[in-house]
C-alpha cells in the first residue's frame, strides 16, 4: 500500500510576506493613530511608551517576520513555515497591537508576553534552518546577528517589567526599552541588509556561512558589530547619553555600507531600488542623532518612513 503524497505548501507558506507586510502597514497606522486622534480631542491622552512598543514590537516585527519566514527557507532550501507558526505569529502581532491601543499596566504585560512569544517562534524557526538537518544550504555570515537580536528581544521585556520593582536598578528599565526599541531591529537591519541590498541592487549575493575561511572571519566581524551595538545600549543606560549613540550609529553605518554594499548605488534601474538606498542613508543619519533620538518625534519619523519604504 503506497503512502499518500503530501500536499504541496500553500502560497501563504512559501510567501508569508503576503500576509505580514499588509498587516504591518495596518499596525503602523494603528500605532500612529493617537497622533491623529489626540489633536481632534477624540482621546484624552497619549502614551509615548505604548506607542513606541506598538511600533517596535508589532509594526517592525511584522516586516521582519514576513521577510525572514520567506527568505530563510529559500536561502537554506528548507521547509517553509507551518500553518501553526503563521497563525501564532499573526495572532500575537494583533494581540500586541490591541493591547497597546487599550493601554494600562496589564496591557503592557500582555504586550511583553506577546513579544517574547514572537521572538520564541522566530528563534526556533531560524535555529532549525541554521543548523537543522533539513537545510541544504547555510545562511550568509551576517545572519549571526539574528540570534543576537533575538537575545535582546527576550531580555528586553524582562528588564522593562522587572526594572521598576528592583530597588536602585533604574538602568534596567532603560536598558530594556533600548533593547526593544533599538537593539533588536538594528541587528536585524544590518544582518538582513547584507543579503537584501546586494540582491536589490543587482550585485552578487553573499556566500554561505562556512563556505570559506573568509566567510568565517566575516561572521566574526558581524558578531562583533552586534556586540558593539549591545555594549553601546548598556553604556547609554548607564548614562553615556552622547558617546554611546554616536558609536552605535557609526557601527550600523559601517555594517550597512561595507557589509551590505550600501556605499555603492544600485546597478539596476528602478525607483524602489533608489528608495531603499535613500532609506539606508536616513537610517544611518537618524541612528547617529542625539537629543531628538529619544523623543516620540524620532519614532514618528523612523516608523513613518519605514512604512513608506515598505
Amino acid at each position: 500500500m503506497t503512502e499518500p503524497t503530501p500536499s504541496p505548501p500553500s502560497v501563504w507558506q512559501t510567501e508569508p510576506f503576503r500576509l505580514f507586510f499588509p498587516l504591518g502597514v495596518l499596525i503602523g497606522w494603528a500605532g500612529l493613530s493617537q497622533w491623529v486622534l489626540f489633536p481632534l480631542h477624540l482621546i484624552q491622552a497619549y502614551s509615548c511608551e505604548l506607542h513606541g512598543f506598538i511600533q517596535m514590537q508589532a509594526f517592525t516585527m511584522a516586516f521582519a517576520l514576513g521577510f525572514l519566514l520567506t527568505a530563510l527557507p529559500r536561502r537554506t532550501q528548507s521547509p517553509p513555515p507551518t500553518h501553526g507558526e503563521l497563525a501564532a505569529s499573526l495572532s500575537l502581532l494583533v494581540t500586541i497591537t490591541a493591547a497597546g491601543v487599550v493601554g494600562g499596566p496589564v496591557a503592557r504585560q500582555v504586550m511583553m508576553a506577546g513579544y517574547v512569544g514572537l521572538l520564541a517562534i522566530l528563534s526556533r524557526f531560524a535555529l532549525t534552518r541554521f543548523v537543522g538537518a533539513k537545510a541544504r544550504r547555510r545562511p550568509p555570515a551576517a545572519f549571526v546577528l539574528v540570534p543576537i537580536a533575538a537575545i535582546q528581544g527576550l531580555l528586553g521585556p524582562v528588564f522593562v517589567l522587572a526594572g521598576p520593582h528592583v530597588k536602585g536598578a533604574s538602568w534596567m528599565y532603560v536598558l530594556g526599552r533600548l533593547f526593544i526599541e533599538q537593539g533588536v531591529f538594528l541587528c536585524l537591519v544590518v544582518g538582513v541588509g547584507a543579503l537584501v541590498l546586494p540582491l536589490v541592487g543587482g550585485w552578487p549575493p553573499p556566500a554561505d556561512l562556512g563556505s570559506s575561511p573568509r566567510e568565517t572571519r566575516r561572521a566574526g566581524l558581524y558578531a562583533g558589530v552586534g556586540l558593539v551595538i549591545v555594549a553601546s545600549l548598556v553604556a547609554e543606560s548607564m548614562g553615556w547619553m552622547r558617546a554611546a549613540p554616536i558609536v552605535r550609529g557609526g557601527v550600523v553605518a559601517l555594517g550597512l555600507a561595507l557589509g551590505g554594499g550600501a556605499w555603492r548605488a544600485p546597478q539596476k534601474a528602478g525607483f524602489h531600488r533608489r528608495l531603499l538606498w535613500l532609506r539606508c542613508g536616513s537610517r544611518r543619519s537618524v541612528s547617529r542623532s542625539r537629543g531628538w533620538r529619544r523623543s516620540c518625534g524620532w519614532r514618528r519619523c523612523t516608523c513613518s518612513s519605514s512604512a513608506a519604504t515598505a
